[in-house]
């Protein structure tokens, strides 16, 4: 099975955002847990301990509250399964997955550290995360592009850079494929299990407005609907 991506179009309301992005995590952590576990159920406890999916949120300032009351209580185990990578600026988070392709050295170095990369090769023997959501991908590379950046001007997505966009979105289904075979191929050796398992991609975006017949507005939503196997 092949990895998916989905770009998830959401309101201004943080906190709403907040738990639509969380709710969607643990609802595909349980999903993915359980196609998992139907291929290893005869291999025993130990390897459903270890095989359990993560989930990794590429955002600036988002944070999980375990005392969520709208979280059902079997989908509170699930929140210990979701790492939370904050960045400040897109430049950070090309550095990010530019590094994932070095995690099978970083495995090989005994040296620790408190880094998102040294976690998953030290903490997770090289298990790649079966989603990565990042959280308004579009407003981060305004941000870069814009000095007189404005989060809250509805009009601040005219000083987007399609090509900028391309790239970027392509970057990340680069790195959702490579950990999807490469790294997950590493892993599997080591379990000497092979495992239906693959890294998903999700983009949220507060910012783009609906298709009003303008070229710059068209030319982002042709990018998405090249890239995205689905728009919500």
């Amino acid at each position: 099975m092949s990895n998916t991506s989905c770009l998830l179009r959401l309101g201004t309301d943080h906190m709403e955002n907040t738990s639509v992005i969380i709710h969607f995590v643990l609802e595909q952590l349980q999903l993915k847990y359980n196609t998992i576990q139907e291929g290893i159920q005869q291999y025993g406890k130990g390897i459903e301990v270890v095989t359990r999916p993560w989930a990794l949120i590429v955002c600036k300032d988002m944070a999980i509250h375990k005392e969520n009351t709208n979280i059902q209580p079997e989908q509170r185990i699930w929140l210990d399964y979701i790492r939370i990578c904050h960045i400040d600026t897109i430049h950070q988070l090309r550095a990010l997955l530019s590094g994932v392709h070095m995690v099978p050295d970083i495995m090989n170095n005994k040296e620790n550290s408190s880094n998102i990369l040294s976690w998953i090769a030290h903490e997770k023997d090289g298990q790649p995360p079966v989603i990565i959501v990042v959280v308004d991908l579009v407003d981060l590379l305004i941000s870069n592009m814009n000095k007189d950046y404005n989060i809250h001007d509805p009009l601040r997505y005219l000083t987007l850079r399609l090509d900028e966009l391309g790239q970027m979105v392509a970057t990340l289904k680069e790195t959702c494929n490579y950990m999807s075979t490469s790294l997950k191929g590493q892993w599997e050796k080591a379990l000497q299990i092979p495992l239906v398992y693959h890294t998903d991609l999700l983009i949220t975006d507060t910012c783009i407005p609906d298709k009003d017949g303008s070229q710059l507005i068209q030319g982002i939503y042709n990018i998405f609907n090249y890239y995205f196997d689905s728009i919500l």
